[in-house]
């Protein structure tokens, strides 16, 4: 394991820059960096949590991740995955969520709740409309476009916060599950 927090001190505390490479190393190496919490880095990194009930997974990186980071997650623990949080609809940050499906039923498990921002399905739907009007290199175009039934049985987050910041906490207002088409 590499240690995570002491390479993000190093450039966090001290400003060191040394290239992007160094920084966002793609490895699906698992770090834990406390206690029931680990980190996967990746194209776009995956935290878990133990919960007590299974695992919450924030993100789940490219598809083309999902086996690397699932085999790093299943060396630091056979729990369940109860949970899998988006951050947003990024393809780079949801591509990973088929295998995570995919291995819950394989194992017998139930499968996942997703829990996203009420934008992430909408966000989804444009990645459908658009594939192949857009370049290769752009989230949600092909071969990373996420799939439309990842969207679907899952959890939307609200939030509204008055314009001087104050009110509650973004993603703990309403909940509601994503419209199905």
């Amino acid at each position: 394991m590499a240690d995570i927090l002491a390479r993000a001190a190093h450039y966090i505390d001290n400003g060191v820059y040394e290239g992007a490479g160094l920084i966002n190393r793609p490895t699906t190496e698992l770090s834990e960096v406390g206690d029931g919490v680990a980190l996967i880095e990746a194209f776009s990194h995956v935290v878990a949590f133990r919960s007590g009930d299974g695992l919450v997974l924030f993100d789940t990186s490219l598809e083309a991740f999902a086996g690397g980071v699932l085999t790093s997650l299943r060396r630091w623990t056979d729990e369940p995955v109860t949970h899998v949080c988006y951050t947003h609809g990024h393809a780079d940050h949801v591509g990973g969520t088929g295998a995570i499906l995919c291995e819950a039923c394989e194992r017998g498990h139930t499968r996942p709740k997703v829990v996203a921002h009420e934008n992430v399905s909408p966000r989804f739907r444009r990645y459908e409309l658009t594939n192949g009007y857009i370049s290769p290199s752009m989230p949600g175009s092909s071969p990373q476009q996420p799939n439309s039934a990842w969207a679907r049985e899952r959890t939307t987050r609200t939030a509204r916060r008055r314009r001087d910041g104050s009110g509650p906490t973004p993603g703990l207002i309403r909940t509601r599950p994503f419209a199905r088409r």
